[in-house]
């Protein structure tokens, strides 16, 4: 949502800040950030100027830029979404969703005496929030006794894609439950992520200022689901009560209403994850007819035959996504999943391709996919990295001849190294292997023989020095495209 929030210019900062961090040496100049950036170099002068201007004003300024070269004051650099946070809660609207989330202010010509700006920029300002709100099915006006208008559930759900981009730990410093849940999380499943728990932690704490206000959610049947395998709805129901989240609840039914909402968003986030396991029998609950067809058309189109619990991957997370698709509406960014997916295309590109070509005859074939994909956008991205990560599964081993002049001991790090930093099975093999059976790539710095020139050759200096593993991951994942494929 940011750029909803910033000018054309801050989002140009962003983008500077997150050059820089990842910079080597914690510095760079207005000419590569114009080369990066694509604009004159003039213009990343000036930019620069208004960052390190507007940095100067913050309590603890962090950058500094002389002699062309914009360079970081410390060691450890803050994140580029730190100034991201600020730069947010110093916009004009955050600041009125800030008053109508928390303070539920309903006199417009107040607030904008409030914060200093004319009545026609304020109006301008409320236009481009309520265009906003709108694409999640909700809108807001001063002139009526609620301001929000809509389905609670949409509501919050805008809440919660806003406040994600935000440090929603300092947010969470006045609730009285946040500590509960967390333990609530991690007891319930011990190897949750950090950000699925931050993310029921903020749904959980949107639930409690909602539920303070007298906002809540409609008990509806479309929130009674399959049980999620981690935890049945009567155990989450008794564990989050004992947090005191239901505490201004006015009966058991709203209570009860509310618990539902909420392990419904717990369902919908708290992913499966795949794992290799032969002993699995397939699952015949959370399905449906759609994710049968997608399952059948996936076994007949991909190269590869699935496994029973790759099926019961796909069952339980496309039942979950599916059910919070057909209830929520926006383009929210809280899953990170177009950014993942660009990673995809880039280092597993025919793959990539592949996936999407199935997805697209999916939606082809199933008009209410289709509908569920135009509602909340961020399904299509889900429904890849899905498939990517059954992909990853079926990859085959690739055979690396390693040959360098450093010491044995450089050597075990440089194999770590390689076989840490891939996504896919690699193994190293000696000379004596590679007169067997040719490799299927070469890592070295020196040049391979001659009987060598048709393999595929990476430069291992370029890690030795430079430890450039970005490169390096690229490489080995264009080598298992291409035999993938092939």
């Amino acid at each position: 949502m940011k750029e909803v929030f910033l000018e054309k210019n801050q989002l140009y900062i962003i983008r500077i800040v997150e050059e820089l961090y990842k910079s080597q040496n914690n510095e760079i100049s207005y000419k590569e950030l114009s080369e990066i950036l694509d604009i004159d170099k003039r213009v990343a002068n000036r930019l620069i100027e208004e960052l390190v201007d507007y940095d100067s004003k913050q309590e603890k300024p962090h950058f500094k830029y002389e002699n062309h070269i914009l360079s970081e004051l410390y060691d450890f650099p803050p994140h580029p979404s730190e100034l991201l946070h600020v730069m947010i809660k110093d916009t004009i609207k955050y600041k009125i969703i800030k008053n109508i989330f928390w303070n539920e202010t309903c006199n417009g010509t107040d607030m904008s005496y409030d914060l200093g700006v004319s009545r026609s920029i304020f109006q301008k300002h409320v236009a481009a929030l309520r265009k906003l709100m709108r694409s999640f099915n909700i809108d807001f006006s001063f002139y009526s006794k609620e301001i929000m208008k809509g389905d609670e559930v949409l509501i919050r759900f805008f809440f919660h894609s806003l406040l994600w981009e935000l440090d929603i730990n300092s947010i969470y410093n006045e609730s009285t439950i946040i500590k509960d849940i967390s333990a609530f999380m991690v007891q319930t499943n011990p190897n949750i992520d950090f950000f699925t728990l931050q993310r029921f932690l903020l749904s959980a704490y949107i639930t409690e200022k909602r539920t303070e206000k007298k906002h809540f959610v409609k008990n509806s049947p479309k929130y009674d689901i399959e049980d999620h395998p981690t935890i049945s709805f009567r155990e989450f129901y008794m564990l989050t009560k004992e947090t005191g989240i239901y505490k201004y609840c006015t009966n058991e039914n709203i209570e009860k209403s509310e618990a539902r909402h909420l392990y419904f968003v717990y369902c919908s986030i708290v992913a499966i994850p795949l794992v290799n396991d032969d002993s699995q029998e397939e699952i015949t609950t959370h399905s449906d007819q759609i994710i049968e067809n997608f399952i059948e058309l996936a076994r007949k189109e991909l190269p590869f035959r699935f496994t029973t619990s790759e099926i019961n991957y796909l069952k339980y997370n496309l039942y979950y996504l599916h059910n919070m698709a057909n209830t929520i509406k926006g383009n929210a960014q809280i899953f990170g999943a177009q950014n993942l997916a660009s990673k995809i295309k880039t280092i597993m590109p025919k793959d990539f391709n592949r996936i999407l070509e199935l997805i697209n005859v999916h939606l082809a074939k199933n008009h209410k996919v289709k509908e569920l994909v135009d509602r909340f956008p961020p399904l299509y991205y889900i429904y890849v990295l899905l498939l990517a990560a059954i992909f990853k599964q079926h990859k085959p081993v690739i055979k690396l001849l390693l040959q360098t002049k450093v010491s044995p001991l450089q050597l075990e790090q440089l194999e770590w190294i390689i076989t840490s930093t891939s996504m896919f099975p690699v193994e190293i093999i000696s000379m004596a292997e590679s007169d067997k059976a040719m490799p299927d790539a070469i890592m070295s710095d020196w040049i391979p023989p001659e009987q060598y020139h048709n393999i595929p050759f990476f430069n291992l200096s370029t890690v030795t020095n430079n430890s450039n593993f970005t490169k390096l991951e690229f490489f080995l994942c264009s080598l298992v495209d291409e035999k993938f494929t092939n």
